[in-house]
């Protein structure tokens, strides 16, 4: 019986932390980060501050959760199923494997905690940490999915920050122009740019 009580406390506390978590996301995209406290975070997740406090001690402590745990996901891609496709078509399934995460929303509430841990050393150090952990994925992803290549270091190192330059761009301009880009062309049109960018570097 107690190993029961034990596992529903667990899945309880497992609730209450992706709650935490969303609910962050939720404020920083409704208030920025200046206003997202920790009292306005447990309003919208439904808790007391001091229940909040019992997961995590500070806001800094939170945003560093949220950064490590919930901001940063792609859907993995299992290459070896596509690694014989034609060159057009892994070109595009990376660029809209890599859109997923900058069409989300949490894109928006990410960047509301890059701007402000400018200034808070122990929050940069995470987000540091996770950029390389970031680029040593896409390093692995692009040489993986274009073999025939034989990128160098460098050449997959300005191909990832090509893709992710042109994604961010489009991200933020969705964001504020009424006009909304038509997604779907930009995202053809990168995906051939990055295709003739790997025959010129064969």
């Amino acid at each position: 019986m107690k190993k029961e009580t034990g596992r529903t406390q667990a899945a309880r506390r497992a609730e209450t932390r992706h709650a935490l978590l969303q609910a962050v996301v939720d404020c920083l995209l409704e208030h920025g980060y200046q206003k997202t406290t920790l009292a306005v975070i447990a309003r919208k997740a439904g808790l007391t501050t001091g229940a909040v406090q019992h997961h995590f001690r500070s806001r800094s402590e939170l945003m560093q959760a949220a950064i490590e745990e919930y901001l940063f996901t792609i859907d993995p891609i299992d290459l070896d199923v596509h690694v014989q496709d034609r060159l057009e078509d892994r070109c595009l399934l990376l660029v809209n494997n890599y859109w997923q995460y900058f069409n989300n929303p949490r894109y928006m509430a990410l960047w509301e905690i890059i701007l402000a841990a400018r200034h808070n050393e122990q929050l940069m150090k995470k987000i540091k940490a996770w950029q390389a952990r970031s680029v040593r994925n896409a390093e692995k992803f692009l040489t993986q999915l274009f073999p025939e290549f034989g990128l160098s270091a460098a050449q997959v190192k300005s191909i990832q920050y090509f893709v992710t330059s042109q994604l961010r761009g489009l991200a933020l301009l969705a964001s504020v122009d009424d006009r909304r880009p038509n997604k779907r062309e930009q995202l053809a049109l990168l995906a051939d740019a990055l295709r003739q960018t790997l025959v010129r570097a064969r």
